[in-house]
């Protein structure tokens, strides 16, 4: 029972390293898109001035999907810390909160 235990135990680590992984990437890929096209926008090819407003426009853009992003990654994380914690892993995180 304890081995069988242990296995699902280690199955379930590397399954959480994995998404965590996975979730990092996506929240990358996720965000290159509208920082590029910010990035653009302050700094037009052309050489010329950048346009106020369609910069306005692409941060507000960036920092929706920043804001998102972000939130999800927080979440996915605090559920990888509960895991932890309940499971006993040694880790030094006791200063962390897990509500």
């Amino acid at each position: 029972l304890a081995v069988a235990i242990s296995r699902s135990l280690a199955h379930i680590w590397h399954t959480l390293q994995d998404q965590l992984v996975n979730r990092v990437a996506e929240t990358y890929t996720d965000l290159v898109g509208p920082l590029r096209q910010l990035s653009e926008t302050a700094c037009p090819a052309s050489g010329g001035p950048p346009n106020e407003a369609a910069f306005n426009e692409q941060m507000k853009v960036f920092l929706v999907c920043f804001s998102f992003c972000s939130s999800e990654v927080v979440r996915f994380v605090q559920l990888f810390l509960i895991f932890l914690h309940c499971s006993n892993f040694p880790t030094h995180l006791d200063k962390f909160s897990f509500c």
